[in-house]
């Protein structure tokens, strides 16, 4: 027979290894899609019709200066941003997209700003000026146009590598926020299956 103490002992070990077996992980990064339309809509993003693709749009890399397209990119997750130098609401989230930009690699999340407008000059001297590490880009407008629904500047998109209009943005964002960068977080872990 156990004596009570044994017996007390032993309770409290099983009772210890049932929780600590079914405890949730705090650092659970899963996500659902309802979650991934919860968070865009809070943030008045528009949600598309499932399974909308994305058009391929070819741009010019004002940072390599090479001509590359949106189908060429291979981040899990891309945050096409339509804006213009003259846009003061485009300049104020600008140092907020860079500052999320280098807290992904680019592999996972990359952020392509696409002028609306400008001359080529024009956006190669304000990259100069102000050395952002996104992606910066100038295409052509009627190309624009054809490829994106564009509703005043700025305006976003979040794309998925494989095609998918997740969401667009009308307007600025505090892109550097926690939410945004732990949602990201969980949306690439999302995108990839992990």
């Amino acid at each position: 027979m156990l004596s009570k103490n044994k017996f007390y002992f032993i309770t409290l070990i099983l009772i210890f290894l049932l929780f600590s077996c079914n405890k949730k992980k705090s650092d659970d990064i899963s996500l659902s899609t309802e979650e991934i339309n919860a968070f865009f809509t809070a943030n008045y993003f528009e949600i598309p019709p499932e399974n909308i693709q994305f058009k391929n749009l070819k741009f010019f890399h004002i940072q390599t200066k090479l001509d590359t397209a949106l189908k060429d990119r291979t981040a899990d997750i891309i945050i096409l941003n339509f804006w213009a130098t003259w846009c003061r609401p485009c300049l104020v989230e600008m140092p907020e997209m860079d500052k999320l930009q280098k807290v992904f690699d680019k592999e996972k999340l990359e952020i392509i700003a696409v002028n609306y407008g400008d001359t080529k000059e024009r956006v190669e001297s304000f990259q100069k000026k102000y050395n952002y590490f996104f992606t910066m880009g100038i295409a052509d407008q009627d190309e624009i146009k054809q490829a994106f629904p564009v509703k005043g500047l700025p305006t976003t998109f979040v794309l998925t590598k494989k095609g998918q209009i997740l969401a667009r943005l009308v307007g600025p964002a505090k892109w550097n926020d926690q939410g945004f960068i732990n949602f990201f977080k969980k949306l690439h872990t999302f995108i990839r299956g992990d």
